[in-house]
């Protein structure tokens, strides 16, 4: 007996991770529009701020990393790694 729909899940999978995907575009994108690193920072800390990432996470990007990243093209490889990780392709 079959009790559900393998097609469904793998149809509500694949929503799951096309919306955090365009998610974590949205906010690459973002980053990568500033034109200075400042606008970028305070583009990636508002988008974190609103997010699901856990608190401890969003503490340790904030207040530790962000700081320490004083270069505009360093910040988005920052970013576009840290994103890269949260889908499991981190570097």
């Amino acid at each position: 007996m079959k009790y559900h729909d393998d097609s469904l899940i793998s149809e509500a999978y694949g929503k799951i991770v096309e919306a955090e995907t365009s998610i974590l575009q949205d906010i690459i994108q973002a980053v990568y529009s500033a034109t200075d690193l400042e606008t970028a920072k305070a583009i990636f800390k508002d988008r974190v701020e609103k997010s699901r990432i856990p608190e401890q996470t969003k503490r340790k990007m904030i207040l530790l990393d962000m700081p320490r990243i004083n270069d505009l093209a360093r910040f988005q490889q920052y970013v576009t790694n840290s994103m890269m990780k949260k889908l499991g392709m981190g570097v």
